[in-house]
């Protein structure tokens, strides 16, 4: 009897001991870390801008034919050359075809930005000109009445479809241009995701052309004029389109750009902000300017500014005077306004 009711206690151990092993408490851990794939900056701000010859661009320059003199002489002041007929002003137009020759319209050869990004950009193009004794600016270049004497000359901005005169006080033309995004693909490249422009996209990009167009008072009185007829220069903006970045200049000198933001910044003084007069623009002299710098940071933008000082004083008062700005993402802004420095 012992030894069955010690075997019967010993089964019961063992069943218990294994119940007990089945249910004993178990626990363990991991953790996984996270990544982010992403293009840090998808949007690609790639515009072509006009490229202007060193030496300078004469497409813009024109001749005044208020009394068609020209074709009454066959030409002969320029060696025959054909030349629109019917026109009182002209424009010298690049031969279309290999080897053959120049010719001579009422519309400038033209300047064409094309915008190759990602992202929309917002074109304008800024013309003004220079008073001179003796011509008026017409806003019109229709001159019907005979009894108008006027020396009347009318310069217009053109992109082909619009047409804006340019008065005294200056004239635009504005355009947006639409990005292209399918145009573009991300690639990994040294380390971080980029937007690559595609081989082959067959993707057309957007362009703006713009020129000038003319006509002059026939009907006026040009003999004995004491001044060349007027200079037009011409200035061009692009700007992202989300870009809210400004450029201006007031007539006592100062200079504001203001919304600058880390990623539509100056870079370098000496190489980003340039200024001038007739086109020909040149970079900011330190040494020349006063600098306000309290409400900006090279890291986070902000509003910039500075003072032109006598020097450019000397040079350029009295004159319209363009200010540009390429900013770090590509953008270039810009203003044009007279400068009228107290003495």
């Amino acid at each position: 009897m012992y030894k069955k009711i010690l075997a019967g206690f010993l089964a019961a151990t063992m069943v218990t001991g294994s119940s007990f092993m089945a249910f004993a408490a178990q626990s363990g851990s991991t953790s996984g870390e996270g990544s982010l794939d992403i293009v840090e900056k998808s949007d690609v701000f790639n515009v072509v801008l006009p490229t202007v010859p060193a030496d300078g661009d004469t497409r813009f320059d024109y001749i005044l034919d208020p009394t068609s003199v020209i074709n009454g002489t066959s030409a002969a002041k320029y060696n025959g050359a054909t030349f629109a007929s019917g026109k009182t002003v002209y424009f010298k137009n690049a031969p279309t075809t290999d080897g053959g020759a120049a010719s001579y319209s009422e519309k400038s050869d033209t300047l064409t930005i094309t915008n190759k990004g990602t992202v929309n950009v917002d074109v304008t193009v800024s013309a003004s000109v220079k008073a001179v004794t003796g011509i008026t600016m017409a806003s019109t270049g229709t001159f019907t009445d005979t009894t108008d004497k006027t020396a009347s000359l009318y310069l217009a901005l053109t992109d082909g479809t619009n047409t804006n005169p340019i008065t005294s006080s200056g004239g635009t033309l504005t355009s947006t241009l639409a990005g292209s995004p399918s145009a573009y693909e991300p690639k990994f490249v040294d380390g971080k995701y980029v937007m690559v422009e595609k081989e082959n996209s067959g993707v057309t990009f957007n362009t703006f052309s713009f020129g000038l167009t003319g006509a002059c008072n026939p009907n006026g009185v040009w003999t004995g004029l004491t001044d060349k007829p007027p200079v037009v220069d011409l200035v061009w903006t692009v700007t992202d389109s989300t870009v809210t970045t400004t450029v201006a200049l007031s007539a006592t000198g100062e200079v504001t750009l203001s919304d600058l933001t880390k990623d539509a910044n100056v870079v370098s003084a000496s190489t980003d902000i340039t200024l001038g007069v007739g086109g020909a623009l040149y970079p900011v002299d330190d040494s020349a300017v006063t600098w306000d710098v309290s409400a900006w940071t090279a890291e986070n933008g902000g509003t910039l500014k500075f003072t032109l000082g006598d020097a450019y004083k000397a040079a350029y008062n009295g004159k319209k005077v363009t200010v540009s700005v390429k900013l770090n993402n590509g953008s270039v802004i810009s203003c044009v306004a007279d400068l009228n420095m107290p003495e």
